[in-house]
């Protein structure tokens, strides 16, 4: 009887010790370990547990790691997102003063201008939405692509104008230059 009262101690004192364990970490505390001696039927429960708390803590700390290089990426990409944003709107503005100098250009520059707004304002949504999701870093990544095909467009767009112009300055410089014929006046013919 006195030996199995004994044994129920010893059991009682090591579910104590692992009870303590386990409240240090529901609390919190990634570092509860039991390091005490404990009754031996419950040895492997102790190095589970010991096991289960090292894992632990070495995937929140996983977790962290990664959560810190989401959070670094999320700034690169909205300070990225403002240079271009920044970029389109010049591109925009420069294409404007194009179009009222040449008038039957301006649809043309106009369906550009507006694809420059509506990739300047996908990088907007982007830049926001990449705060708070780390999925969306691909769709920020594609919207830059876009918004890089609009400005090669816009550019190129801007070149033919340019070309029109200097086309258009040079055939009125030509005509201007040129003498010009008497005029002739038509006669009637005899029936």
């Amino acid at each position: 009887m006195v030996k199995f009262a004994t044994d129920v101690t010893k059991r009682m004192a090591s579910v104590g010790i692992l009870g303590d364990a386990i409240r240090e970490l529901a609390a919190g505390n990634l570092a509860s370990q039991v390091s005490a001696p404990i009754d031996p039927s419950m040895e492997t429960t102790r190095l589970d547990l010991n096991a289960a708390v090292t894992t632990l803590a070495n995937l929140i700390g996983d977790i962290s790691g990664t959560a810190g290089e989401i959070a670094q990426t999320a700034s690169e990409l909205h300070e990225s997102a403002g240079g271009i944003a920044k970029r389109t709107k010049q591109q925009a503005a420069a294409l404007e003063q194009t179009s009222a100098a040449l008038e039957g250009i301006t649809q043309t520059v106009s369906d550009s201008s507006m694809r420059a707004a509506e990739a300047g304002n996908l990088v907007r949504e982007t830049r926001s939405s990449a705060e708070h999701s780390g999925r969306v870093v691909k769709d920020a990544v594609r919207a830059m692509g876009e918004i890089e095909a609009s400005s090669k467009e816009i550019s190129s767009i801007i070149s033919v104008i340019d070309e029109i112009a200097f086309q258009t300055n040079l055939l009125a410089s030509m005509q201007a230059s040129r003498p010009r014929a008497p005029e002739r006046r038509a006669r009637a013919l005899p029936l």
